[in-house]
């Protein structure tokens, strides 16, 4: 397939560049973040983040918020729980993550990753709805850090509406402290690959604020994209780089939102019982 050979090649690229320019000073960086007594702590204390977003996909826009704290357990562990909530195509979504990781701020992150997505049936009187979709996913997720570029992966076991494997890679380089670029490519059960380009931007003088978007593609050619902001509340004032490095994972439920749009029209549209699908529409005279 044409579609991820171009990605790869895409993401190789901007991977040779990121090292090639931050070579110089990618070291200084990460003995930054090693600071002045040796290796800092998986997570630099108890932290919050919230945000909001829409998305776009296939015409449906779903809009939400979402949250997530984490918390040191010892010097190299730490916690994370996710959650979601919103509405989209008339009906609610919502869900809830875990992270549970090892992590050393200047080198990377390895632990397990589990979450549940639901997004409730939609019902228009006289028209088809779509079916409550699930998606659940069990697996592991790991980043490496070098200098300003991030290596980030995550594979898991979906199961749910659909069952079988989930799994993505990033690319992304920090040009500035607050501001990050990435590249991602992944394959979801039912949907199949998809790939995107994003960025996430704190300005300098607000920088517990953040604004980030994504676009991207999945193997049917069709666009989608996620756009918002993000609010950080920790002890310190922090660049974009160290928070993402010293505090919270990043929270992955949103983008489960495009595997669900999808999940539903893949599983077709339904009727109440009673009626049966013409042309696009529920009839109830049988």
């Amino acid at each position: 397939m044409d579609l991820p050979r171009t990605l790869l090649s895409s993401v190789s690229i901007l991977a040779l560049t990121a090292v090639a320019e931050g070579s110089g000073n990618g070291a200084a960086l990460a003995l930054d973040l090693e600071g002045s007594n040796g290796q800092l702590p998986a997570v630099s204390g108890l932290n919050v983040k919230v945000g909001g977003f829409g998305a776009h996909l296939n015409d449906e826009t779903p809009a939400g918020v979402f949250a997530a704290l984490a918390l040191p357990l010892s010097r190299d562990f730490g916690l994370q729980v996710d959650g979601v909530s919103g509405k989209g195509n008339g009906a609610p979504f919502y869900g809830v993550g875990g992270h549970l990781f090892w992590r050393d701020p200047s080198r990377g992150l390895l632990g397990a990753y589990a979450s549940h997505l639901v997004w409730e049936a939609s019902s228009d009187e006289g028209t088809t709805d779509f079916q409550r979709t699930e998606a659940s996913k069990v697996g592991l997720e790991s980043q490496l850090y070098l200098g300003r570029l991030s290596l980030e992966g995550m594979a898991a076991y979906q199961f749910g509406t659909l069952e079988g494997f989930a799994g993505k890679g990033t690319v992304a380089y920090y040009p500035r402290d607050d501001f990050r670029v990435h590249l991602t490519a992944g394959q979801v059960q039912g949907p199949g690959f998809f790939a995107s380009a994003g960025f996430e931007w704190a300005p300098p003088t607000v920088r517990a604020l953040s604004l980030f978007a994504d676009i991207g593609f999945d193997e049917d050619r069709d666009v989608r994209s996620l756009f918002g902001l993000k609010l950080y509340f920790s002890r310190e004032d922090k660049s974009l780089i160290r928070r993402h490095r010293e505090d919270d994972p990043d929270v992955d439920l949103p983008n489960d939102l495009f595997q669900s749009i999808q999940t539903r029209q893949i599983a077709g549209p339904v009727c109440p019982v009673g009626q049966t699908l013409i042309n696009g529409f529920c009839d109830g005279n049988n």
